[in-house]
């Protein structure tokens, strides 16, 4: 994770702050030594290495969540919706 990309995860309260909620998961063995070693080769714990690449996730859904949302709005407005357009009439 890039800075800009962990500042936008407090922000946006992915990361830091109390933790409050546990969760149980349940992971393959070959995906629970995968996410060891990930971690191990990062230097952190299990955990926070879990919750960095979730954050991650939830931005890279985010963004294209509001990409989405932008191209939806601009493909309503057709030359007949388009305000500016009608009071120029």
């Amino acid at each position: 994770m890039g800075v800009d990309d962990v500042q936008e995860a407090f922000a946006k309260g992915y990361l830091g702050g109390k933790l409050t909620t546990p969760k149980t998961f349940k992971f393959t063995d070959e995906m629970l030594d995968a996410v060891a070693i990930a971690a191990e080769s990062e230097d952190k714990d299990m955990a926070d290495w879990i919750r960095e690449v979730i954050a991650e996730a939830l931005l890279v859904v985010d963004a294209k969540y509001e990409r989405m949302t932008r191209a939806r709005e601009r493909a309503k407005c057709t030359s007949g919706t388009l305000v500016h357009q009608h009071n120029e009439r």
